[in-house]
């Protein structure tokens, strides 16, 4: 059954998604201008609260107005809620000259609706 596919992947320590990962590990990377980036894998607990809160800035710098334009609109408190749900899983670019800083950053989740399984970005 889909619902059980989901739930176990899900279920994947942290560390167990990391050996799914290329190289097994968080990894570095080098842009054109120099610049070498560390991408690092957390879920809802294991990120820093510094890291959240820009995670969460970089959201509502970004997709507020379409919210707003949206039925369901913009709610913070809401946006935060829901990105503190526990299949959350962020992947956060920093760069290796300035680790506690978030560049960028893309969150997901694996889940099921109406029976079918479904990824949100």
């Amino acid at each position: 059954m889909i619902v059980d596919k989901v739930e176990k992947v899900n279920e994947l320590s942290l560390e167990e998604i990391r050996q799914k990962l290329p190289d097994g590990d968080d990894r570095a990377y080098l842009t054109e201008n120099g610049t070498r980036y560390t991408v690092t894998l957390h879920n809802p607990t294991s990120i820093p609260e510094a890291a959240f809160a820009a995670c969460f800035s970089l959201v509502e710098t970004n997709m507020m107005k379409m919210y707003k334009a949206a039925e369901c609109g913009w709610s913070a408190s809401d946006k935060r809620v829901e990105m503190r749900e526990p299949p959350t899983r962020y992947l956060i670019a920093s760069p290796e000259s300035a680790p506690d800083t978030v560049a960028g950053f893309v969150s997901y989740q694996i889940d099921w609706e109406e029976d079918v399984s479904v990824a949100y970005w």
